[in-house]
């Protein structure tokens, strides 16, 4: 996938930002697509695949919203996807991206 909530317009600038490879990742069977180099986090759920990010930020300020240190992403024997913090406790699959029109 690797197309982040912000970036998913028919805005012609868009494939600058994200790529939309959505049925790439479904035809593949891709659990999630982890990715950086944004600015807010997210964890969104598009065509069975996780798309998720986790940037922590610049360092001279202070961390990005909703940054988790030690975040982790679990998948499965059977390819699913589980999300942790840095202690192993299991977080929700919602960031505030995810919670508009994801499904978990």
């Amino acid at each position: 996938c690797g197309l982040g909530p912000r970036h998913a317009s028919d805005d012609p600038l868009s494939p600058a930002y994200a790529s939309d490879l959505a049925e790439v990742d479904a035809a593949l069977g891709v659990a999630a697509w982890v990715h950086g180099h944004t600015h807010y986090a997210h964890r969104t759920r598009r065509a069975g695949t996780w798309v998720v990010s986790n940037p922590r930020g610049y360092a001279r300020h202070d961390p990005v919203e909703d940054f988790v240190p030690g975040f982790v992403v679990a998948i499965g024997p059977g390819g699913g996807v589980t999300f942790e913090d840095g202690a192993g406790a299991p977080l929700g699959a919602h960031a505030p991206e995810a919670s508009r029109g994801a499904t978990p």
